[in-house]
């Protein structure tokens, strides 16, 4: 009798035409939730439509694909090109930084931010900027489209989150729909908390593991589950903090779980047995797992289902030979004929052809309306620009990194562009875009999140020649919100000391000229070198103010003049070969560096180029210096890298000891001691391989050659080396032999300062 009434609620609950309405609950479970790709796949192919989507963690990226329109085959696709693993780590592209960035990025130190005198402390290992972004390109077309309510997606959708203040599950329709995305599977520790109107939201799988209530309330009859979430974790599986924290919160949301599935019609319980929720690269063999599992049970959903079959609506009327378009701009309508021609082989309505052929294009906000066999298309041009969250920061500085001007077309990756710009300057914690709807187009925000902008930084370094020394800095990343930057830093070491002040300028106002002023003191004991043993130590004590005046070429470089003036002297310790007493030094220097490296150290491609040409004088010695440096490196098979360098430099016969070239050490030649040869003229030329281990290891060759003007002797070296990339920078042991017999060991930790 009650299976009978049970039979009879399910019935009256249909709507009129006999169908039930289908929600899909998709749970979490990390990389292991790709697998719900397969089960979409098989769902597809079977006829099953779907009609509602609430997904927890992963299982509102695919699910909030999938809403928003994407194909089970497109949704495949991305999963497998995607490197999941690049997308939490906040560190901007190098080739997205200024050149001063760049080479202030490229000591590796440990920093921290404060406000006054109270630091501000991590909240998570990454704020998920980059993955944030990549959502947002993928469903900006759909969140515009639907004007922020999900019910207005091409299937109405809820990203579940949990906010942390008050414990409360958040089901969010409305909005960003790669915010809600995003604030579903903050997983706590690794991602910040994500701020959604006030309130904090983290993993939705903490309130509820598997949204098959959240489901209900969007009016599913019918609710099918998918399971992917992770089993606990072995004894030995646990070797980190975040692993023991995942296991406590699945020890917690056990319960859960099997209270909620119990609630669902139809679950599909995925066995993943060997996949764990960090098994990205392995998203091949988990949705093909998935399609297998859920091929298995379909005959049974679809009995639970009475069979259903809906299909594509199908396109929509043909269109006459005389069609004629308006409003097209960035297309012909040559073009635009064929691409309907080509889309409606495939299938596609006029319409629809013709915005894919404007989405394939980048210009994923144009849509299309037709009147009788005319095609209206609207471009989706920006007809307003904003900044909002800059509270310190000037509108211009957000607003020169952004090639889109009002008027322009929307174009993907154009925006993509901008945004990394604009999060490459340094300033920001986060940078997204908010689209809406305005008559004669698209309003465009610029949503900033500002970090702190005082800074204090410490760095380590101990090498064979230099011995310990440490980096202590403090700093403003803002100056009136200019974007404008101001240093204060002292290096300490048994063999040198620097004391700085600094202030650079990356961007005037809305140019590319850039400036910078720095007056530093040094303190510095070096060797003289006859045939490989020491003769003599001197002490140097220098003073020095050097301005810059230059402009960016785009991100590629810089051309600047510099303008130095130092002073000091050389004192005796001990022995001979060096001078002895004051001496004065002002010069000019112009020169162009091109930079295209991606990353540093240990660089896997990209080229970096730098020509000079310096002339002393204006009240101190005169001389002339011309230098040129390059190099350039390739990887082929995804972990082998060569490298070229190349150093040619010559100055005038008679330079001042200070501006004298040297050659040697670990990084320049092997065998040899640091700056053991000195002279007027140098030329270097050194082929690498390296090869790219896990964690961060490398191990290379190198083959060093070497001269140094006035010696008559070529240098020919070779070694090895290995290197493990640290937060303090790389620590590295090396050793190298010359073809005159001197072999030496090289030890380094940290970067250099």
């Amino acid at each position: 009798m009650l299976g009978l009434m049970g039979v009879l609620t399910f019935l009256l609950a249909l709507p009129v035409h006999g169908r039930p309405t289908v929600g899909l609950a998709l749970s979490g479970g990390g990389a292991r939730g790709l697998a719900q790709i397969g089960v979409l796949k098989t769902l597809e192919r079977a006829g099953v439509r779907v009609d509602r989507i609430a997904g927890t963690s992963i299982g509102a990226v695919v699910g909030g694909l999938y809403a928003a329109g994407y194909s089970a085959e497109e949704i495949e696709a991305l999963a497998r090109r995607v490197d999941w693993a690049a997308l939490i780590d906040d560190a901007p592209p190098r080739t997205s930084l200024s050149p001063g960035q760049r080479a202030e990025e490229d000591r590796r130190v440990l920093q921290l931010r404060f406000e006054w005198l109270r630091p501000e402390l991590p909240k998570g290992w990454t704020k998920g900027q980059y993955l944030a972004h990549f959502l947002w390109s993928l469903t900006a077309r759909a969140s515009y489209l639907c004007d922020g309510d999900f019910d207005r997606l091409p299937i109405p959708y809820r990203a579940v989150a949990t906010d942390i203040l008050t414990g409360e599950r958040v089901a969010i329709g409305e909005g960003d729909l790669a915010e809600a995305m995003l604030a579903s599977v903050s997983v706590p520790l690794l991602f910040v908390p994500h701020t959604w109107r006030g309130r904090w939201l983290a993993d939705g799988g903490l309130r509820e593991p598997v949204p098959v209530k959240t489901a209900r309330e969007m009016g599913a009859d019918f609710v099918i589950a998918v399971d992917t979430s992770a089993p606990l974790r072995t004894e030995e599986a646990l070797r980190t903090p975040l692993d023991i924290a995942d296991q406590a919160t699945t020890i917690l949301m056990a319960e859960q779980l099997e209270r909620q599935l119990g609630g669902a019609d139809f679950v599909v319980r995925l066995r993943l047995e060997g996949y764990t929720s960090l098994d990205y690269r392995r998203a091949d063999s988990l949705i093909a797992l998935g399609e297998r599992e859920m091929e298995a049970r379909i005959g049974e959903l679809l009995g639970l289902l009475g069979g259903l079959s809906c299909g594509k609506d199908g396109r929509s009327g043909g269109i006459s030979g005389n069609v004629e378009f308006e409003g097209n701009t960035l297309i012909s309508d040559e073009e635009l004929r064929e691409a309907m021609r080509a889309g409606w082989e495939a299938g596609l309505g006029p319409e629809e052809a013709v915005e894919r052929e404007y989405i394939r294009r980048g210009y994923v906000l144009a849509t299309v309306h037709r009147e009788g066999d005319d095609l209206f298309v609207d471009e989706g041009r920006v007809v307003r620009l904003e900044v909002e969250g800059n509270r310190i920061t000037r509108r211009y500085v957000v607003l020169r990194e952004f090639p889109l001007k009002v008027g322009d077309a929307f174009q993907i990756d154009e925006v993509s562009r901008g945004v990394e710009q604009i999060y490459g300057t340094g300033l920001f914690d986060r940078v997204s875009v908010r689209l809406r709807r305005e008559e004669g187009g698209v309003a465009l925000t610029l949503s900033v999140q500002e970090h702190l902008y005082s800074l204090a930084r410490l760095g380590l370094h101990f090498d064979r020649e230099r011995r310990s020394e440490v980096l202590a800095e403090l700093g403003y990343d803002n100056l009136f919100g200019t974007g404008g930057r101001l240093r204060s830093s002292v290096v300490l070491g048994e063999r040198r000391q620097v004391y700085q002040v600094g202030f650079r300028m990356d961007r005037f106002f809305w140019t590319y000229w850039t400036f910078s002023l720095y007056v530093k003191h040094r303190v510095k004991r070096g060797y003289i070198f006859e045939e490989g043993e020491e003769v003599g130590e001197y002490r140097e004590r220098l003073g020095l103010v050097l301005a810059s005046f230059g402009r960016q070429i785009r991100r590629l470089g810089t051309m600047a003049i510099d303008v130095r003036d130092e002073g000091g002297r050389i004192e005796s310790v001990w022995g001979t070969g060096y001078p002895k007493g004051k001496f004065k030094v002002r010069a000019a220097r112009i020169g162009v560096l091109f930079d295209t490296l991606d990353r540093y150290p240990f660089p896997r491609r990209g080229r970096r180029t730098r020509v000079f040409w310096e002339r002393g004088g204006f009240g101190g010695p005169e001389y002339i210096k011309i230098g040129f440096f390059s190099e350039s490196y390739q990887t082929f098979l995804r972990r082998n890298t060569l490298g070229i360098k190349l150093r040619w430099e010559v100055g005038s016969p008679d330079l001042p000891f200070p501006e004298q070239f040297t050659l040697g050490g670990g990084r320049e030649l092997f065998g040899y001691r640091e700056e053991e040869e000195r002279g007027w003229r140098v030329f270097s030329l050194h082929l690498e391989y390296r090869y790219w281990m896990p964690r961060y290891t490398h191990i290379g060759l190198r083959i060093d050659v070497g001269r140094i003007w006035p010696s008559t002797d070529l240098r020919l070296a070779f070694g090895g080396m290995i290197a493990l990339e640290t937060m303090i920078g790389p620590i590295s042991l090396s050793y190298g032999r010359s073809l005159d017999g001197r072999g030496r060991l090289y030890l380094s930790t940290g970067s250099q300062f």
